[in-house]
């Protein structure tokens, strides 16, 4: 299977997240948004930025490192989880960097409902 994006309501809102061909997760919005059709938005800036844009790696008040892409000062996406060691954090941005620009996109009603393909753009 190849990765792909996920839009899925989930509490405060509606959310994407990147799976990779094994179906972890590599990386999720920065914020949820108010419908569907905006996470679906979001994705379409935010997958064309991904080879090449800002990539901050630090390390988080638990203790863990992350990753966070940047456009100008604004958070776009976000690891999917804490790495123990930062060579784990920069695997997964390249992880995230390979796989954004050709992921198919999927809709979910929830993290655990129904799934609807969505052509690429």
């Amino acid at each position: 299977m190849a990765s792909r994006y996920q839009y899925f309501s989930h509490g405060d809102g509606w959310w994407w997240r990147l799976l990779g061909a094994n179906n972890r997760v590599l990386a999720r919005s920065a914020a949820p948004f108010a419908t569907a059709e905006a996470a679906r938005r979001d994705v379409e800036t935010v997958a064309p930025m991904a080879p090449g844009g800002t990539i901050e790696v630090g390390v988080s008040p638990d203790g863990t490192w992350r990753w966070l892409l940047l456009d100008g000062t604004q958070v776009r996406a976000v690891s999917s989880h804490g790495y123990a060691r930062r060579m784990e954090c920069l695997r997964a941005v390249d992880r995230f960097r390979g796989c954004a620009t050709t992921a198919v996109r999927v809709e979910q009603d929830s993290l655990f409902g129904r799934a609807r393909r969505h052509a690429r753009a």
